[in-house]
């Protein structure tokens, strides 16, 4: 089970890099 917290870090991450792959 992965904490929330830890979950929320990576979606943040991925998020970021979406944002960054689209306007790249």
């Amino acid at each position: 089970m992965l904490d929330p917290s830890r979950d929320l870090r990576i979606n943040r991450v991925l998020a970021i890099l979406q944002y960054e792959a689209i306007t790249e």
